[in-house]
């Protein structure tokens, strides 16, 4: 829900990976039945390591409360895990439908950010001040954001800068951390620049 509510394209980025892991969990099925079928007591592997024998049992969740597939009901497990998998990519392949051109909280952030270019507010001693700050939990959304802004930024002559963790990126200056904050703090560090950005 968390990335549902941070943006369309977090969300299409996590299905995605999700069904991607209940595909790599089928494929283990497949193969541990496979070799049941010649060995009805393999050794054990634990599922980190890719390269897993014909003849070898698997562990799961190995952290907490480990089993083995040999204890489980696979047959009911595996048509869970399809279920699952049918549902969920489902639900990716109508929120990938969301693209930037139909995605209504993009459209509202660039009204936003277009009203407060045009219309800026004013400081102490009433010089404009058209900074804008948007913040995300996500990386996803950070960088989401960034890539379709960049377009409304160049019309309106703004300078954008995004920071997520260690990845910056930049439309004027130096690309790296403390730059771009020097950039947009630029009355603290006696320098004038304007500046949109994304913060996660």
């Amino acid at each position: 829900m968390k990335r549902l509510e941070s943006s369309a394209h977090a969300l299409t980025l996590t299905l995605g990976r999700t069904v991607a892991r209940i595909d790599g969990l089928l494929q283990h099925l497949a193969q541990f039945e496979k070799a049941r079928q010649h060995d009805p007591e393999p050794a054990a592997v634990t599922p980190d390591e890719h390269d897993i024998e014909e003849d070898e049992d698997i562990v799961i969740n190995r952290a907490r409360h480990p089993y083995r597939l040999s204890e489980l009901n696979l047959g009911r497990w595996r048509i869970d895990l399809e279920h699952d998998r049918e549902a969920l990519d489902a639900a990716r392949r109508q929120v990938a439908a969301i693209t930037p051109k139909r995605d209504g909280k993009l459209a509202e952030t660039r009204r936003i950010i277009r009203d407060k270019a045009e219309q800026p507010t004013t400081d102490q001693d009433g010089n404009p001040n058209r900074k804008l700050l948007v913040f995300t939990t996500f990386k996803d959304t950070a960088e989401y954001l960034y890539d379709n802004l960049d377009s409304l930024a160049t019309e309106l002559r703004l300078n954008m800068a995004m920071v997520s963790g260690n990845a910056t990126r930049s439309t004027c200056g130096t690309n790296g951390f403390n730059a771009i904050l020097s950039n947009f703090a630029s009355r603290a560090r006696n320098r004038m620049a304007k500046a949109t950005a994304t913060f996660e």
